[in-house]
Order: C-alpha cells, then structure tokens, then sequence
C-alpha cells in the first residue's frame, strides 16, 4: 500500500513584510523556474537511510506517540529522493515533515507493502520461477520453469505446457524468484523527493505521528497493619503494539486527554497471505487438513475443515497485537514537568521499547503516605433500600492534600491494593481505576465487599397527603440498622441520593453530615461486634 502527498513548488511562496506585488510575482517567477528545472533534470538519485542515530519519542494515552528522528545524509546537488527505512508501520503519512533542511520537499511516498509469499506471487504473475519438488523417498529433488498464471489466493502455474496449482502436487516443494517487485518492501519505507543547492552532508530531522504506541499508570498501594498508612508505587506501562523497535529513545509521557480527530490515524499494512487452493483430500471422517501461510513468517497453521478450504485471514493474528514481553526498569524514577493543561513524565534516560513489548518505569515513590479505611453505603432512594440487607463497600481514602505527605497529580490508570498479615504474609485486597485527579482532590477508591459489615432498611412510617391540582406529596420515614460483625471498630460513612424534591433529614442529630459533599452524606463509627 502507499500513500502518496505531492507538494506544488508554487506553495512555497510566502508573504514578506514590507514587500510589494512585485517582489511576490517576482518569487513566484523564481519558483516556477526552479519547478521546470526539476521537471526538466535527469532521473532523481536515490539516497538510503537505513536508521536514525537519535530518536525521541512522546507517548499519549489514546493510542498515540509523536515520533521526532535525527539522521544525517549524504545528498547531491538538484533532485534526489531519500528513503527512510525503519520508520513505524502505523505512522500517519499526512503528519509526516522535515525540519531543519535547506532544500525543498516535492514529493512523498509510504510504502507499506511488506515482502511476503503471497505479494511475491500476486507481483511475479506473468513471469517464470523455479519450482522445486522433492520426492520424500528417494530424496530426489527436480526443478522446472513455471509460469505464474495467477498470484491470487490459490496460486496458478502453467509447467510443461500444462496448468497447475501450488503445492497441490503432493510432494514437497518450494519457488525460488529471479528479483523482488520494487513495489515491496522488507520494511515500511518512507520516501520523500526533494531538491538541494548544493552536494553535501545534511543532518535532517523527521517527525511524524504513529498510532499503537501507548501507555497507562499502574499503581501499587501497600496497607500498613495500622489501616492508617501506607506505601504508595506508580510505575508507567509502555507498551508498543508495531513491527519497529525502538532503540535508546528519548522518551516522554504526557497525562491528559487531548482531542483527536478520525482522520488522525494510521492503515495498519499487512503482508499479502498465502494459501494453497487444492481439490480436497483426506476423508469425510478426518476433514481436509489446509495449510496457510502466515502474514510474517511464522509456522504454517493447520485446520481442519470438512472439504473446505480456509478463508484468508483479514487481519494479523491477535496474539501478534499483545505484548510478547514486559520489561521492567527502574534505576531512576521519571520525573514530573507542569506542561499547559497536560503533565509531562520524562524519563531521565534513553530507553528502548521493542517490537510487541511493554516497559514499566518508575514514575511514583512514596515510602509513606496518610489514609483511611472507610466502609460505605450508597441508597440512592431511602424507599427504594425498604427490605435490603446491603453489604458495605471498602473504600481507602489517600491523603492527596497539597500539603500531605503524597500531594502529587495521580493520572488515569488502575490502583491495586495489597497489605501483610501479622505473620508478614501477603494479601492482595482489591483494584479500582484511577482517573486523572490533581492535587487536593479526593482520591476515594473502592476495591471491595465486606460481609461483615451490613445495613438492613425497614419501613417505619408511610404518609400521602392529597394536594387538588397537584402531585401528592409523599413523607416516608426509614430506618438503616448498621451491623458490624467484625473485631474491629469501623468507620461507616452513608450517602444517600438527593433529588431536589426530595428533603431529608436525620433523626440522630449526633452524626455528622458532609455539607461539602454532592450528595447527602452521613459519618459515624460503629464498635466491633455490634449494631
């Protein structure tokens, strides 16, 4: 596949300060010339760069990374093109530029189309190649001249005069090919066409957008056996979900959601498959065993169908979309930078996330941080909990105040929650999800059920009083009995949904209501075993 963006030289003119229509016509003339002498020149030379010798990479959360490449090449003096190999299959082309060169760029291509059994037939159909049959029991290998009929799914060859398909001989075989299309590729490719003044080394700096790259907070929080404090580790998963490694980057992390359009996105390639297309055999007890070969490389796959042949597959394979490996560093901890309306995490050393890999870094430390345990319950209609027995919900509160002893942002990512037994030994609690909170605000995380602390609701009182020309209006009084079956006092907190027709009051004037909270909510201690 490629993606093509021609640009007219006559975009190049620019409006100068204090320059009249002429100066403009008179640049404009200068650049039209200047088109026609590329028009008129020889065949543009070719210029490979195999890899970047400095890459910098900035991962967002939504699937996303700006990827900035240093590298230096050799270029004659008119048109040339430059091919940038190891560039990231899931670039998008569009978003592609070169800073910090002297010429002009005029053309661009991306090819994607990746070198593979399928595309070499489908791009040899027409031409001869040399098919090798060995024969399993005298080892005897014979080669004969084929022509390719057809490159498509079930691949046509014309051998001796006679039409035949590939691997449908029943012996063993393999097709050597004379060359390779020049349409494919053993990696994506992009090739820009510019125009230099002058013959010279030039250091050219190429940045582009690529999608499947990405990253997410892991935190840990370990519970200490007072309830009261803790420790608290966030690292930054990594992850790269493209064909490309990339090796000893610069790397940076930015927090917060930022707007994205559907154009900004990249075409996944994919190599052209292989499968052979013969008449079926085997038995109707065993089924057709089919072999398909893969998109890059991999074993042949077997299935096996009742005299079906296997449809192609339409995408990779989804185990080729997860993370072979995760790796794990964290000599030193990323360090935090306010940039606008989004944070910034920048790892402080170059570091490589290959190909299908995830990488955590260090990005939170806290060895001792301020919580609270609290078990709530949530009834959103005081009548609507009448005859239920709820179990409360575990909720740990983190100290996120600015002056607290974390006051840090938290972005978005999972909390995992664990804690030690007397013995020393390791519990794990419970997890919730982490949204983007700043500083100051409340970090309230629910991670459980506790079935030894309950709330049952009874009916107490029922009364409707009739209103002419309009709703009745309704009092319902309730009672919550709060049971805490536990040999540890609890700290209960009861939040109760709040429509605006809808005023209530508590008859224990002891508790206490948070009048800062969006809803009603109520908080007491209940001492162990006890209602």
């Amino acid at each position: 596949m490629r993606f093509t963006l021609s640009l007219a030289a006559s975009l190049l003119l620019v409006s100068l300060p204090g320059c009249g229509q002429s100066a403009q016509e008179s640049a404009a003339d200068s650049l039209t010339a200047r088109a026609e002498r590329i028009a008129d020149a020889e065949e543009a030379a070719v210029i490979i760069s195999s890899a970047p010798e400095d890459i910098a990479l900035t991962i967002y959360t939504d699937d996303l990374a700006l990827v900035t490449e240093r590298r230096t090449v050799t270029l004659p003096a008119g048109r040339s093109v430059i091919r940038f190999e190891g560039v990231s299959e899931m670039m998008v082309p569009q978003s592609a530029i070169l800073r910090e060169f002297s010429g002009f760029t005029l053309e661009r291509n991306f090819d994607f189309d990746l070198i593979s059994p399928g595309a070499l037939f489908a791009g040899a159909e027409g031409e001869d190649v040399t098919v090798s049959r060995t024969n399993p029991f005298t080892g005897r290998v014979e080669q004969k001249q084929a022509r390719v009929i057809s490159g498509g799914n079930g691949v046509v060859l014309e051998i001796d005069g006679e039409i035949e398909t590939l691997q449908c001989a029943g012996l063993p075989e393999k097709t050597a090919f004379d060359y390779v299309p020049d349409s494919l590729n053993p990696q994506p490719t992009l090739s820009i066409e510019v125009t230099a003044e002058e013959a010279g080394e030039q250091e050219i700096v190429l940045s582009y957008l690529a999608t499947s790259f990405g990253w997410q907070a892991d935190y840990r929080l370990d519970v200490n056996p007072d309830g009261q404090t803790g420790k608290l580790v966030g690292w930054l998963t990594v992850y790269n979900q493209t064909e490309v490694s990339v090796n000893e980057a610069n790397t940076a992390i930015i927090a917060g959601d930022l707007q994205r359009l559907w154009e900004t996105r990249a075409e996944r390639g994919s190599a052209k498959p292989l499968a052979a297309r013969c008449w079926p055999r085997g038995s109707s007890k065993t089924g057709t065993p089919v072999e398909q070969l893969g998109y890059f490389g991999e074993a042949p796959q077997k299935a096996y169908r009742r005299n079906m042949p296997m449809p192609a597959m339409e995408e990779p394979q989804m185990e080729m979309m997860m993370a072979d490996s995760v790796v794990v560093t964290g000599a030193r901890q990323a360090e935090l930078e306010e940039f606008g309306d989004y944070k910034l995490y920048r790892v402080p050393e170059p570091t490589s996330v290959s190909a299908y890999q995830e990488k955590q870094v260090l990005f939170l430390d806290k060895p001792e941080i301020d919580l609270e345990k609290v078990h709530t319950f949530n009834v959103y209609s005081p009548e609507g909990a009448i005859g239920q027995i709820l179990p409360a919900t575990v909720e740990y509160h983190l100290d996120n105040s600015r002056d607290g002893k974390l006051g840090l942002p938290l972005p978005e990512g999972t909390l995992r929650v664990m804690t030690r037994s007397g013995a020393g030994r390791l519990f794990y609690l419970g997890e919730d999800n982490v949204r983007n909170l700043a500083v100051d605000l409340p970090a309230e995380f629910e991670i459980a059920s506790a079935a030894d602390v309950q709330m049952e609701t009874r009916l107490l009182n029922r009364e409707v009083t009739e209103r002419p020309g309009r709703n009745a209006e309704r009092a319902v009084t309730v009672e919550h009995s709060f049971l805490n079956a536990s040999p540890e006092e609890v700290t209960i907190e009861l939040k109760v949904g709040e429509e605006f027709y809808t005023p209530i009051t508590i008859s224990d004037e002891n508790l206490m209501r948070d009048l800062d909270a969006d809803t009603p909510k109520w908080r007491f201690t209940l001492a162990p075993e006890s209602t």
